[in-house]
């Protein structure tokens, strides 16, 4: 058969060419992040964002892409990191659905054959029932009912569109507590909170006892396994994605003066989010790290680089 090219050996020449992709979530703080790297990657020839519904896409915006014009593209690389993150908007079931449900199924259509579709889900799949470290093998069994559910099961449904496909590569990160530069106020989570109060009034606000356990990650090791995913063709399927360390959210929120000098104080909570069922919740990262990747920024220089940008942001 002349002019066919195996799957795998098109997606080698793909890598040997410079790549179109298409990033959703590029105004958030981990897409920023990506779309900051991708676009002084030499492998990459075009990048698109795709165009948030409040913002209306203007001319001068030549990257701007609505999710009906992407459909009538083939990109070689698709990244759909885009989702209501904070569990301030976790209660609000359609935007997090129509996320994480029906923009994958949009989305994973737009890959050219032969192509990679990359899906950013979270660690919360796995539920509070799952013994820590947590492997990829682990039973996914969320909270069931509630608002706590609605995030986790988004984001399962999301994994499983993602994989619908058989005629491109599909990889699934897990996230697990990961923070930089771009977190919003507000955020509703422990980082955010601890990070915008050391920033903007030199105090740290712990609003529960602090000892859940969690991990925590700088952004730059996030984009870092991202990258690896588009250069790293055996890749494929689910990879926890975190430090594999774990820290308790009181030792986090020390670090967090230690690096800012600021003070920590108790306070009562001042929303009304519910408190996460999970009391230990850190991944294993052995699968990806037979990859090759690994953790190389450190907490401190995360921290300080994310202090520094909300100051900006806080004309500080």
């Amino acid at each position: 058969m002349h002019g066919w090219i195996p799957l795998g050996i098109k997606s080698q020449l793909r890598m040997a060419e410079r790549m179109k992709v298409l990033l959703t979530g590029a105004s958030g703080m981990l897409g920023s992040a990506l779309w900051n790297d991708l676009e002084v990657s030499p492998s990459v020839s075009k990048i698109f964002r795709l165009q948030r519904l409040s913002q209306p896409k203007t001319a001068k915006n030549s990257s701007q892409i609505s999710l009906s014009e992407a459909a009538a593209y083939k990109f070689d690389v698709v990244i759909h990191a885009g989702s209501p993150a904070s569990p301030v908007n976790h209660t609000k079931p359609a935007d997090v659905f129509t996320a994480n449900v029906h923009h994958t199924e949009a989305l994973v259509d737009t890959v050219d054959e032969g192509g990679l579709f990359i899906y950013i889900s979270t660690g919360e799949v796995y539920g509070p029932s799952a013994d820590s470290p947590i492997s990829e093998d682990a039973h996914p069994l969320p909270v069931l009912l509630g608002p706590r559910s609605y995030y986790p099961l988004a984001k399962l449904s999301g994994e499983s569109i993602s994989q619908s496909r058989r005629d491109v590569r599909v990889v699934i990160f897990r996230l697990f507590h990961t923070f930089g530069p771009g977190v919003k106020r507000g955020d509703g989570r422990s980082f955010g909170d601890f990070l915008w109060g050391a920033a903007t009034t030199g105090k740290v606000p712990l609003a529960s006892s602090g000892t859940a356990v969690r991990s925590f990650m700088g952004s730059e090791d996030f984009v870092r396994a991202v990258r690896l995913a588009m250069t790293d063709k055996s890749m494929n399927g689910i990879y926890n994605l975190g430090s594999p360390l774990p820290m308790s959210i009181y030792g986090f929120a020390e670090l967090v003066c230690e690096v800012s000098g600021a003070s920590l104080v108790m306070e009562k909570r001042t929303n009304n989010l519910i408190p996460s069922p999970i009391s230990i919740h850190f991944p294993d990262t052995k699968k990806l790290e037979f990859h090759g990747w690994d953790r190389h920024q450190t907490l401190d220089d995360a921290v300080e680089k994310t202090l520094r940008e909300i100051r900006i942001q806080a004309n500080l």
